[in-house]
């Protein structure tokens, strides 16, 4: 039997102090071995951190996927379905006139415009056209935003964290407030290109 000076129990192990040395005993092994602290709780330390860190690895992959899927399905909505609520839309488009299809807030459509411009005013119809482009560019960057950043919330929230601490994390409301103050600037230069 060896004499013991005190015990001492640290993260999954106990230290045990005796005359003849230092002896870790690594509670969830069993193993009992000799030799300096500092090496034997640095090599648990990097043990224990890669463990976490495959583990976050691990429960973030199946977010990742939802998060693709999402702005994925974004870009399908915005680009092939023509999605654009309180948006435009170009039916057809000449040197001087230009049809355009408007949507309401839900994104049904509420009317079609054709508008003739005179010679001096042929440019706006390409800038109508580039400003329509524009607003499906951030429509899309707004739905893959706010649906990232709902992912992210929803797997803070799963992780044991508070709904407003989650919402904060996730910049929910920045996703929300960025696209859609680029897209009110495209909205009002649509409208007076229009008027």
């Amino acid at each position: 039997m060896i004499p013991t000076i005190e015990p001492q129990k640290s993260i999954g192990h106990y230290i045990i102090y005796t005359k003849e040395g230092t002896y870790l005993f690594n509670t969830e092994s069993g193993e009992f071995g000799k030799g300096g602290i500092n090496f034997q709780m640095e090599k648990n330390k990097d043990v224990h951190v890669k463990k976490t860190f495959t583990q976050k690895i691990k429960a973030f992959v199946p977010y990742f996927f939802v998060m693709l899927t999402l702005v994925c399905l974004s870009y399908l909505l915005v680009y092939n379905s023509s999605y654009s609520p309180n948006g435009y839309e170009i039916v057809s488009a000449s040197n001087n006139e230009i049809t355009i299809k408007s949507f309401n807030l839900i994104g049904t459509e509420k009317s079609i415009q054709t508008i003739s411009l005179s010679k001096e005013y042929e440019w706006k119809v390409e800038a109508i056209e580039y400003q329509i482009e524009r607003q499906k560019d951030f429509l899309c960057l707004l739905f893959s935003m706010v649906s990232i950043s709902t992912t992210l919330m929803v797997m803070y929230m799963r992780n044991g964290t508070g709904m407003w601490k989650a919402i904060f994390r996730s910049n929910l409301i920045f996703c929300i407030l960025l696209p859609l103050t680029s897209l009110i600037f495209v909205w009002d230069a649509i409208q007076s290109y229009i008027s």
